[in-house]
């Protein structure tokens, strides 16, 4: 029984024992499941002592009541390692708490030397000792920061040096040293060094290289990052708000760098967003005046009015190192508006003018900046003198007299007294939306009736009883447009008494008006005195006197039917026999002037004509156009020559020979010959490299035509026979159109002379259906004579004498017609061909 008791409490012992093993055992992985968390207050310091680096420890987990002791080791880059100088320890009040230790100031007079890597280890001490519970590091560098953007500063600090030392800092880039550096720093009485480095804008980015000298165990030496500025605008000046067309505008910024300094280089493009989405870029720049970016832009004439915007994008702006800005968009907008024209006068060409005479208008536009209008159009509005019956003409800008334009023909049947020319308020356009005059601007002038022109003629002969005496007179009203309806009345008179009257009517075919009157047995031999009086029903009108002879004999017997003249002239010929004949036949011809010429084509040669003159070799077709040149210089009018058959020596020289020496009018300009003959002769140098360049002629002929403005030019070719031998023949005949063409619309005279038989049938026949009047001239060979004729074949608008008439060219008097001093057929000389 005893040994039983004995045995169970041994068993008891034992479970007691078992039981407080496994408390031990329980307790020692709980304290060791603790957590220990190091941190560090900085991450990276520079080689200072101050403010040092705080290290914390928390610890969770912790038993309560037990009393922890930790030791803090750290080891710099020369591998000392240094313990906090009083072993950390406390109870644990809860299960968590925190630990914190400042080094080096609590190492035990360590210092932070050195750049590198700083190595923190925590071991436990008790209630176990545990050598490591928690580990970390920092570091240590030169600089407060590894990477700058330009223009901040870059402090450095280093210690470690002799006190009041001498130090080398320097700072440098793949080599080459940053302005300024190296330089030297006087350590303080401590041994620490101190320097701030300002960034400029201009430095390379990239890595840089910072070290200092003498050496120590541990170099100071160290890498920084430099990095772009981000330039800083704050916003976008818009000088106004609203502008007109053809104002500036004004864009003006400023910008800085991070270190508050101001921007002065580099640009910044701005873009401007039309109203209608156009976007246009502008390139602002430094204004050392303003002290600010800024551009300026003047709105065109015709931009799109309505509101614009203007910015400046993201990183738009470069000051030229690669210093972008702003971070984001800048914006504005703005109003633009159409631009007031004004127009201060109107100027006209006539204060008093007739009908049918056209007034001129004309006037300077201007913006409102001054700037003289060039485009668009006026509606000028003419205002007859009841007010309210108006017409409407268009000004447009001359470039020639750099005005504004417009011409108004006076209608025949307008009313007269005084007109007012008229712009009304925004009646100009100047093609863009530009509007004016903000008000009318009128001009007042006065219409008169027209003072008809009467040309009237009755062929040169002798009237006798019987006959009739043919009126024909061409009236044209101021404009020299044709008189076409109202009446004309022709009366007659002799020096002493009226005869009679009788009307004229107008012909259109003839574009003149004809009337007659025959001869009776009362009229008064003698000279008749023929006064053309016209009127239309609207009080134009018009008079001019003309004369004829009229030779009214006494009754005579029946078996006198010949003037008495006529008779004994006649009869003393026949009675002469064939002697007395050939006196008379060979005093009878005589010599008329050139005049005779325009008797045949019924008077002179009317404006917007184009004339042909065809003519055998050496009848005389060049000496024809010449006179007549020679004709039109003399009457003050401006004439060109295109020459294909001789050198312009030549022509003048011929011309010369007649007594019409065209030197003076070459020098004046009155006269210009355009050398196409040179080129054909094979002439080097010549004015006209190719004659049959039509373009290039064109040309010419209208440089002819605009210098003799304002009067019509005469122009004549002479021959276009090497035309046809050198071009296609449609080729030349459309170039002749288009001559002939430029010439009518400017009330020209195109004359054309060719040689019969060089230009094919066909081309002949169109030619002449093209032209509005074809002269012949024709030559024979008689004995040792040579005879001339000349036929006037057709010339529109005109009564002509078609019958040939004979001629001869004269040296120093050019070309004398062939006429009789006693027409009788039975007393002319006769001329026959071989």
């Amino acid at each position: 029984m005893g040994r039983l008791l004995a045995t169970q409490k041994r068993l008891q012992i034992l479970i007691l024992l078992v039981a407080g093993s496994l408390v031990a055992l329980g307790a020692t992985p709980q304290a060791h499941a603790i957590g220990y968390t190091l941190t560090t207050s900085v991450a990276r310091t520079q080689e200072s002592n101050t403010p040092g680096v705080v290290l914390t420890l928390n610890v969770t987990g912790a038993s309560v009541s037990t009393t922890y002791k930790f030791t803090w080791v750290v080891t710099d880059p020369t591998n000392h390692n240094a313990n906090a100088a009083n072993q950390t320890t406390t109870t644990a009040t809860q299960t968590s708490f925190v630990l914190s230790v400042d080094y080096p100031s609590q190492f035990g007079g360590t210092n932070i030397d050195y750049v590198g890597n700083y190595t923190v280890n925590v071991q436990e001490n008790n209630p176990v000792s545990i050598p490591s519970v928690a580990t970390g590091r920092f570091l240590v560098g030169l600089t407060d920061s590894i990477s700058y953007a330009r223009t901040s500063t870059a402090s450095i600090v280093a210690s470690g040096y002799a006190n009041n030392s001498p130090v080398t800092l320097n700072i440098s880039h793949q080599g080459s040293p940053a302005p300024g550096y190296p330089k030297t720093v006087t350590a303080s009485p401590t041994g620490t060094v101190s320097a701030g480095w300002a960034i400029p804008a201009s430095v390379p980015t990239g890595i840089w290289y910072v070290s200092l000298l003498p050496a120590k165990s541990i170099a100071d030496n160290q890498t920084i990052t430099i990095l772009a500025a981000n330039v800083t605008i704050p916003r976008l000046n818009i000088a106004q708000a609203t502008l007109q067309r053809m104002q500036t505008q004004s864009f003006s910024f400023d910008a800085s760098y991070p270190n508050g300094s101001s921007v002065r280089v580099g640009s910044g493009q701005i873009t401007i967003t039309e109203s209608n989405g156009t976007t246009l870029p502008l390139q602002a720049t430094y204004n050392s005046t303003l002290s600010a970016f800024s551009v300026l832009y003047r709105v065109p004439i015709s931009a799109p009015t309505g509101v614009w915007t203007a910015a400046i994008q993201s990183n738009a702006f470069n000051d030229g190192y690669g210093n972008l800005g702003p971070i984001a968009i800048l914006s504005g907008s703005f109003s633009i508006d159409a631009i007031n024209i004004t127009i201060s006068q109107l100027n006209i060409g006539q204060v008093s003018l007739a009908r049918t005479q056209a007034q001129t208008v004309s006037f300077k536009a201007t913006y409102q900046n001054g700037i003289q209008v060039q485009t668009g159009s006026a509606q000028v509005t003419m205002t007859e003198t009841d007010g309210t019956t108006s017409f409407s003409t268009q000004a447009v800008y001359n470039s020639t007299l750099g005005t504004f334009h417009a011409s108004y023909r006076i209608p025949p049947d307008s009313e007269t007294g005084a007109w007012v020319a008229s712009i009304d308020a925004d009646a100009f356009n100047d093609g863009f939306g530009n509007l004016g005059p903000s008000a009318s601007v009128v001009r007042a002038f006065t219409v008169v009736a027209a003072n008809l022109t009467v040309s009237a003629s009755i062929p040169g002969q002798t009237y006798t009883l019987g006959q009739v005496v043919p009126i024909y007179a061409i009236i044209v009203f101021p404009d020299g447009s044709l008189f076409r309806s109202g009446n004309v009345t022709a009366v007659l008179s002799s020096a002493t008494a009226q005869i009679g009257t009788t009307s004229l009517t107008f012909v259109p075919g003839q574009s003149q008006w004809v009337g007659t009157y025959t001869v009776k047995s009362g009229d008064p031999s003698g000279l008749l005195l023929v006064t053309l009086k016209v009127i239309d029903s609207y009080g134009n009108g018009g008079q001019e006197t003309v004369s004829a002879i009229i030779n009214v004999p006494p009754p005579a017997p029946a078996q006198q039917p010949l003037d008495l003249y006529y008779f004994l002239l006649a009869a003393l010929a026949i009675g002469s026999g064939g002697s007395g004949l050939l006196l008379v036949r060979r005093i009878n011809p005589t010599h008329g002037g050139f005049d005779e010429f325009f008797r045949l084509t019924g008077g002179e040669i009317p404006t917007g004509t184009t004339l042909l003159i065809l003519g055998e070799p050496g009848s005389g077709s060049s000496t024809l156009t010449q006179e007549l040149i020679h004709h039109q210089l003399e009457k003050g009018g401006r004439c060109g020559l295109l020459t294909y058959d001789a050198f312009p020596s030549e022509v003048s020289r011929a011309m010369r020979s007649f007594g019409w020496d065209p030197t003076l009018n070459l020098s004046d300009g009155t006269f210009k010959i355009l050398d196409c003959y040179s080129a054909l002769a094979g002439a080097e140098n010549a004015p006209i490299r190719d004659p049959v360049d039509f373009t290039e002629i064109s040309i010419q002929v209208s440089s002819m035509i605009e210098k003799a403005s304002p009067k019509p030019l005469t122009l004549v070719v002479d021959s276009i026979t090497p035309l046809f031998n050198s071009a296609p023949s449609r080729t030349v005949i459309n170039f002749l159109r288009v001559v002939s063409a430029k010439l009518k619309s400017n009330n020209g005279i195109l004359m054309l002379t060719a040689a019969k038989g060089s230009i094919p049938e066909e081309v002949r026949s169109n030619l002449e259906t093209t032209v509005d009047g074809v002269v012949d001239l024709s030559i024979i060979h008689s004995g040792q004579s040579v005879i001339r004729r000349l036929t006037v074949s057709r010339l529109a608008g005109r009564k002509i004498s078609s019958e040939p008439t004979e001629f001869d060219i004269v040296p120093g008097k050019g070309i004398l017609f062939r006429k009789l001093r006693i027409p009788l057929g039975i007393i002319s000389p006769k001329r026959k061909a071989d």
